[in-house]
């Protein structure tokens, strides 16, 4: 990352952090022509596109301010047809009895954004209680949302159920939560005021979600503006009380998420990085991880995966080798759940070949640029290990 990349991430913050919080656009009629293009391309990579427009409108230049338009109109469509097929799902799901909290976009976009086309999500995720996840599927079944493929015991949610145009994905437990026990995160969430079925993560909670979602992929999973607007408009619409959220991560062996928020000192405010009292350095490495990640190019997966430390262990061809399994193979080749056991063989044949290829070729041809980054991403998972 070059000097001009650093500037250019620390400008776009800075000028976030004032439209965020103080509600401030002055700072954007300052910028020359040039420079409000080039913050446009920046905030297309960075993920905050469609808050500028928000935002900014008209003040922004006219090749972007035609090609928003036209996508918020459509997202601001979609969302009145969404929230309403969420609604009738959600129906379903306390006629039955069944314990359910919406996670992300599904319970952001609608409750604490102050309108759903600014929050982009694809599918729903919603987090069932552990007694009641079978009844669930079976819920979902009944009402018309189709997978014919079964999840995998190492995943966090069930295979994607669709109806429609739609997306369900069934969460048993949260994404990035390790081995911690389903049942104990319930203790942090807490009934919706309109059911008793439908549930609400506590901020706390919430928060540390939102940033155990972000760690997927290395840390690529997806785009941090997203993910400061998201824990920006959480804090907007709670109040987050950090030694309880301080005391989740010690017990469940998770990293502290004030230590991503002390990454972004431009953006959040002096009162929330008070409250939040990230441990510098720590904060300093994650810093290092998103200016690095937002740079970085494209890598292989395989690639990724044998640029690890601990390939070797196996833990590790334990976790990687679950992509051949016979219900992986089925659902990303799109054979049918039983039968076509000759296609299923020659697929599996095909990626276990592919597999064994990458692990060759990038044990024996290691990334410097990879290893660093990874090594990076060592200190911040274990800064409360």
């Amino acid at each position: 990352m070059t000097l001009s990349d650093k500037q250019e991430l620390t400008g776009h913050l800075e000028l976030l952090a004032k439209m965020f919080w103080h509600n401030d656009i002055c700072p954007w009629s300052k910028l020359t022509a040039e420079q409000q293009l080039s913050a446009c391309e920046f905030a297309d990579k960075f993920g905050t596109l469609n808050y500028l427009y928000y935002k900014l409108n008209t003040a922004l230049p006219a090749i972007w301010q035609t090609k928003l338009a036209a996508n918020y109109r459509n997202s601001a469509g979609a969302s009145l047809i969404e929230e309403h097929q969420l609604n009738s799902l959600y129906r379903s799901l306390i006629a039955a009895k069944i314990r359910f909290a919406p996670l992300k976009g599904a319970d952001l976009a609608f409750r604490v954004y102050p309108v759903p086309a600014l929050r982009p999500h694809v599918d729903w995720d919603i987090l069932f209680h552990p007694q009641d996840f079978k009844l669930a599927l079976k819920c979902l079944g009944a009402q018309g949302w189709e997978s014919p493929y079964e999840y995998l015991t190492c995943q966090h949610h069930a295979a994607r159920m669709r109806k429609d145009v739609f997306g369900v994905e069934p969460h048993f437990t949260l994404s990035g939560f390790g081995q911690t026990n389903p049942a104990e995160l319930w203790q942090y969430i807490t009934p919706a005021q309109t059911s008793e079925f439908r549930h609400i993560l506590t901020p706390e909670l919430n928060l540390l979600m939102l940033c155990r979602h972000i760690a997927a992929n290395n840390y690529r999973h997806s785009s941090y503006g997203k993910l400061l607007l998201d824990i920006g408009f959480l804090l907007k619409a709670e109040t987050v009380d950090w030694e309880k959220l301080s005391f989740m991560c010690k017990r469940w062996n998770l990293p502290y998420p004030g230590n991503i928020l002390g990454a972004f000192p431009e953006f959040f405010p002096l009162e929330v990085q008070k409250n939040s009292q990230p441990d510098s350095g720590v904060a300093a490495v994650y810093r290092k991880i998103f200016e690095t990640a937002l740079y970085m190019p494209s890598y292989n997966v395989a690639e990724w995966a044998c640029n690890e430390s601990n390939f070797l262990r196996l833990l590790w061809w334990k976790y990687h080798l679950r992509g051949i399994m016979p219900n992986t193979i089925r659902a990303k080749y799109s054979l049918p759940a039983k039968g076509e056991y000759f296609k299923l063989f020659l697929y599996w044949l095909l990626d276990v070949s592919k597999k064994m290829k990458a692990l060759l070729l990038y044990t024996t041809r290691r990334n410097p640029q990879m290893r660093e980054y990874l090594n990076l991403l060592n200190l911040a998972e274990k800064s409360f290990k």
